[in-house]
Parts: C-alpha cells; structure tokens; sequence
C-alpha cells in the first residue's frame, strides 16, 4: 500500500546512505561541480587560493545539505540567513564572527538570504575579474524557474567590450546593459538580466560590494515571463524572498527530482505521474523531504512500463 511506501521511504531517510544519495541530487541539480574549479584574478584577489575555492564549496554543500535535513523547505532554502563559515573565507563572508573551524553562522537579515547569496555560489557562476549577471540569471533560470532559454546564435560574440581608453568609469552592469541593447541580444537578456543584475552587490569570490568601479552598485532587477512573479525587485535578498513564495519554483525543483529520480528527462508520457508529485509537494508548501516520499508512491517509481 502507498501508506506501507511511506512508512518504508522514512525509515531509509534515517538510513546514512540515504545522506549520500541527497548529497548527489545537491551535486547534480546546484551544478556544484563549478565549485572545484573556480579560478580568480589573482591581482585583484590576492588571498584566494584552492584552498578557498574548497573551502567556499565545502560551505555550500553543507548549507544545501543543512536545509534538508534540518528545515526542508523551499521558503528556508532561499531565506536561511545562516552560512558555513571557516578562519580561510571571513574575508569573503565580511564578518567578524569567524569560527576556528567551519562553523554555521547567523549572518542576521540584510546582506545575504539562502540559497542565491551563498558566497560558493556566487563565485561558481562568475567571471574570475568581475561578477556576471548572466551566468547568475541563466543559474536562476533554468535550476529554480526551469525556463527555456536558448543559446546564443552561432558566431555571435558574446564577449563585453572593454572600455574606450580615457572614457568615463562605467559599473559592469552598464557595460552589460549597452552591449546587450543590440536586436540580437534584447529578447533574451531581457529575462537573464532582468534576474542576474539582482546579484550586483557580490563580486567575483561572492564577497558583497557597495561599488564597483567607484560607482555605487544598481541591484534593481525585474521578473518578466514567470507564471506567478513577475515584477520589480532590489538585491538578491528580494529575489530569494518572492522566489520562495512562486509555485514555479516548487514545480521546477520537483521536476528537477523526478528527472535525477529516473535518470531521464521526463516525457509526456510521465505526466500522469509527474503531475501528482507536483501537486503534492505545492501543497505542502514546499517540503523537501515530503516530496521524496511523493516520488517513491508515485506511479512511474511503483511500476514498470511495457516497453
């Protein structure tokens, strides 16, 4: 019976294996392989080392790994104001409150919130001098929004022009802006800046900045062409809080689940037994853990198709 599945799908919970194969959906699903091979200007950032770059993704594994098992929620998973942090990564977290060895921290509200601002992260999908709004907002797109976004025509340079020699300082974000106002880029970027410009305050090892450039940061952003938030936002801090509440998003991450669940992409044939698990894990808000146990009672887990 679906009563005896569930029964059986706690107890394995609480089996230690059970942690390894999260483990691997986190792995998979985050993209946290980016986090051992995060290279960085080492001009401009003169402490980072590999040593750094593990420590960052150790931090991240453990944070994803922390919701799970102690506060399985969509809502805490990109609001948690906690973070793991070591002696080697203060500089990057900016906080005084350094552990002597990794440690969880409360970093309070106003500066980082879950998921999205974790420093690892943050160094993953950026460049090794600067930050990037569209590795950021292409992250956010497809992993917690599972948007199509196309890739960039063949032969387009995608690269941003360096500044005219002797003009006026210009932020990334403006560099970004007028190299993507071009008609091949406008349709595209709108969605994938309209969230990565979210992300402005976090440099290229994730550490938060007030300028960049010497010009103050512009963290404005806006969701366009999402099925439930759509609208204008300010910082990344924002962008967790409205993505925690989108039912886009708990769809999304249940069929990120399913698909890492059955090793394929799902098909059409899997909507019978995909729509439950969606509906199930909305209705609960968003449990993580719940939505586990939805895919083990599920019809595609519980039987095998005829070929």
């Amino acid at each position: 019976s679906v009563a005896a599945i569930e029964k059986q799908a706690d107890r394995m919970m609480q089996d230690p294996r059970a942690k390894t194969a999260v483990a691997r959906f986190h792995h998979q699903w985050l993209m946290l392989d980016k986090l051992n091979t995060i290279a960085k200007d080492a001009k401009l950032f003169p402490k980072w080392n590999d040593d750094v770059a593990k420590a960052l993704g150790n931090s991240t594994n453990k944070y994803v790994e922390h919701i799970f098992w102690n506060a399985p929620t969509v809502a805490n998973l990109l609001t948690d104001t906690h973070a793991f942090i070591e002696p080697s990564t203060s500089w990057i977290w900016g906080t005084s409150n350094t552990p002597a060895e990794m440690k969880l921290v409360d970093l309070g509200r106003g500066k980082r919130s879950g998921l999205l601002t974790q420093a690892g992260l943050m160094a993953a999908f950026a460049k090794p001098a600067d930050d990037s709004s569209v590795f950021r907002g292409l992250f956010v797109m497809r992993q917690l929004l599972c948007s199509d976004v196309p890739e960039p025509p063949p032969g387009l340079n995608t690269t941003i022009p360096d500044p005219n020699p002797g003009s006026a300082p210009k932020t990334m974000r403006q560099r970004q802006e007028e190299s993507h106002a071009a008609p091949t880029c406008a349709g595209c970027h709108a969605s994938i800046d309209g969230i990565g410009f979210g992300f402005g305050h976090y440099d290229a090892v994730g550490a938060w900045r007030d300028s960049d450039n010497g010009l103050p940061v512009d963290a404005s952003g806006k969701l366009v062409n999402t099925r439930d938030v759509d609208g204008e936002f300010n910082g990344a801090v924002e962008l967790g809080e409205r993505l925690s509440q989108s039912v886009q998003v708990q769809q999304c991450i249940a069929t990120h689940w399913f698909r890492w669940s059955f090793g394929r992409t799902e098909t059409e044939a899997d909507s019978c037994s995909l729509l439950p698990i969606v509906n199930r894990f909305v209705a609960s808000k968003g449990d993580l853990r719940d939505l586990v146990k939805a895919i083990a009672t599920s019809d595609a887990f519980r039987y095998r198709q005829r070929s």
